[in-house]
């Protein structure tokens, strides 16, 4: 301990000549950072009190997480900081009755803004609108994305989990804090989506110029709702099937793509297509309909989507006794992404991002599709996503066959007359094998 004490302890001067700040501000962050040794907080008298209800208790180090000494300063848990620096200033702002109301309000705003701006990495700007609102001028979510016969409806909350909640020492405060952030967004988000639905040309003012949808256009499965949260839901909200049977939430059987703000930063830094982020997304929403319970957190599924697209149809995941319970744990999962965020934004370093894996033809051949001028194009993507391994290798093969055929076809007999090559129907090989 006091060789460890030798290296890592720091005093007031060490921070003020690393941070170049004064050594009164210096001091007023220790002394709010900092506690002593057997240190209690008065709200939380009992803690470490009862050993059966130890693993519960309100852990200090949440509040303070630097221990103080006669020689100086110790941060015992490195990990712990950057989220108590996020949280625990909050609890202070809490206590201004005054304050928190303009806060409250502050911080909801930031993340609309902030939701916004990252769909803008995916989609163009022209496709992503904040505040819509209804004719009557009423708003209809929170951020609405129109794109290729997709309609998103993101609905943002600030709430967080209480801490009752996050240790899980009440199940009523898990439901709770669920109905004041998920549950409320996604039932606001239904009755956008249920507007949408119910005429083939609903009208939306967005800015200062009202339009008309045309939902002809539309594919009526490919209306989304997201609920964008400011605090971690961890494994809650990965499937919410999982304690939906004892919650009871979700009378609708309808259920939302619940992602935290941070969760969606990476998402949309790694997912940065619109084909691959609503693919993700309908994968996603699809865990709600597996046979068996799945414990992940988003960057979890993030990094088995970049592994497998979200692919649960091998032979490990096949519940092997119907009438026994189910779990599947991809927990630690995240090892692609996390390396690469922590090379990329801790050691300032430029590493190659994560890309979907799939082959490069493949990949380019997406890149193509893409750029055509069609409405179609983003479900033909998906299909081809939703293709296993060996049907993409496949497919490329059966592709190659066809250029092949048409570059020994394009002969032409006069040059000053249009040209067309026919390849309709020309999938009979590939039609038989998706098929079988």
């Amino acid at each position: 301990m006091n060789e460890a004490c030798n290296i890592l302890l720091f005093n007031e001067d060490d921070i003020c000549k690393n941070s170049s700040l004064s050594l009164e501000i210096c001091r007023n962050l220790l002394n709010r950072l900092s506690q002593s040794i057997g240190y209690f907080n008065s709200k939380f008298p009992n803690t470490f009190q009862d050993p059966l209800n130890s693993p519960w208790d309100y852990n200090t180090l949440f509040e303070k997480p630097i221990l103080k000494f006669s020689r100086g300063y110790l941060v015992p848990l490195m990990f712990l900081f950057p989220t108590v620096l996020f949280d625990s200033f909050q609890f202070d702002i809490f206590k201004d009755e005054k304050y928190k109301i303009k806060y409250d309000a502050i911080r909801y705003k930031w993340l609309e803004k902030k939701t916004s701006t990252l769909l803008c990495r995916v989609f163009p700007k022209s496709h992503v609108f904040l505040n819509p609102k209804y004719p009557n001028g009423e708003e209809i979510c929170d951020v609405l994305v129109l794109f290729d016969r997709n309609i998103l409806i993101f609905q943002c909350k600030s709430k967080k989990l209480t801490l009752q909640a996050r240790t899980g020492k009440s199940f009523k405060k898990i439901k709770e804090d669920l109905e004041k952030s998920i549950k409320d967004s996604l039932e606001q988000g239904v009755r956008a989506k249920n507007y949408f639905n119910s005429t083939n040309f609903p009208k939306i003012v967005l800015g200062d110029r009202e339009t008309t949808i045309d939902m002809k256009q539309v594919d009526s499965r490919n209306i989304f709702l997201i609920s964008v949260t400011l605090g971690q839901f961890a494994n809650i909200t990965t499937r919410f099937m999982n304690l939906e049977p004892d919650l009871k939430l979700f009378s609708s059987n309808e259920f939302p793509w619940a992602v935290c703000i941070f969760d969606l930063e990476i998402i949309t830094e790694i997912l940065d297509k619109p084909y691959y982020f609503i693919h993700y997304l309908l994968k996603r929403l699809a865990i709600e309909k597996t046979d068996f319970e799945l414990t992940a957190d988003e960057i979890d599924l993030l990094n088995y989507y970049i592994d497998k697209r979200l692919d649960f149809n091998y032979e490990e995941f096949k519940k092997k006794d119907k009438k026994l319970p189910y779990l599947v744990g991809l927990s630690n999962y995240s090892k692609e992404v996390d390396e690469y965020m922590i090379r990329k934004y801790q050691l300032i370093e430029n590493p190659k991002k994560p890309r979907v894996n799939i082959p490069v033809k493949i990949e380019k051949l997406i890149n193509e599709i893409d750029q055509l001028d069609i409405s179609y194009k983003t479900k033909i993507v998906f299909n081809i996503l939703n293709l296993k391994f060996e049907e993409l290798e496949y497919l490329l093969e059966n592709i190659d066959k066809i250029i092949e055929k048409a570059r020994k076809d394009k002969k032409k007999k006069d040059k000053k007359l249009p040209y067309l090559v026919g390849l309709s129907n020309y999938s009979k090989e590939v039609d038989e094998y998706m098929i079988k």
